[in-house]
């Protein structure tokens, strides 16, 4: 038999950064992250602006250091590949004065929601331990890590949404008066969309609330709804991968 040709198709010769954007870093605290190439090949040599105030490991893309001041930075780092392809790339970075972490504890029989900032300073704990409580379901930080969503109710099917600054940890009532099946963050966090549970069971109510600064609530718009609900820019609502609504003027 004859021998069948084989097609190999050369690696790219275009070398790409990923990601475009860092996850955020706090003022005055370590921070660590990586960056990886795609396309070429390996090995990669890495390089970074040293004004930036960062280190990057030369043979794994490994970012470290420490960053003084809050705001939004623009690092300019640069690979290139064995076979001496090169690009650079502007990686965007916040700085943030306050970071925080949160999670889930119920050692108090209920499960409770602890809110720590990075530099161990700050404990808030919602419902506080001094009250009984419903059971927080779950939390979502906003995009700039400003302020707090959590779900809280006797039920799973019986949870209302509260807000609250993660830096001060005041709670702002949302007008919400009926249970809230699930929350997104919206944009750069300035709102948040609902799906509100309906009398019609095999329909949910869609809504929402602009938080910064404070709004009405948005229009209730009825739909059929089950899980996983995403902002997926351009004003659109989507859940696991299916457009639900588009909201104009969301923000």
């Amino acid at each position: 038999h004859d021998a069948l040709p084989i097609c190999v198709e050369p690696p790219s010769s275009t070398v790409q950064v990923e990601p475009s954007a860092l996850r955020a870093a706090c003022s005055g605290l370590q921070y660590d992250a990586d960056v990886v190439a795609r396309g070429g090949e390996p090995p990669y040599s890495w390089t970074i602006d040293s004004s930036t105030g960062l280190r990057i490991d030369a043979a794994t893309g490994h970012l470290s250091g420490v960053l003084a001041g809050p705001g939004r930075r623009s690092l300019t780092i640069g690979v290139q590949d064995a076979g001496g392809n090169a690009t650079q790339t502007s990686v965007s970075l916040d700085v943030r004065e306050q970071c925080w972490i949160a999670y889930l504890s119920s050692e108090t029989g209920s499960a409770r929601l602890h809110v720590v900032d990075a530099r161990l300073t700050q404990h808030q704990v919602y419902p506080p331990l001094s009250e009984p409580g419903p059971d927080v379901v779950d939390f979502k930080f906003s995009p700039d890590g400003r302020y707090l969503a959590f779900r809280a109710g006797a039920t799973p099917g019986d949870t209302q949404l509260h807000l609250v600054a993660a830096g001060t940890g005041a709670e702002t009532p949302l007008p919400f008066s009926r249970p809230v099946l699930d929350y997104a963050w919206t944009g750069e966090g300035r709102s948040i969309a609902v799906v509100l549970a309906s009398d019609q069971l095999d329909r949910q109510l869609l809504s929402g609330i602009d938080v910064d600064p404070m709004g009405p609530l948005w229009n209730e718009q009825a739909t059929t709804y089950r899980t996983g609900l995403q902002w997926a820019g351009s004003s659109a609502l989507v859940y696991q991968g299916q457009a639900l609504i588009d909201i104009p003027g969301a923000a």
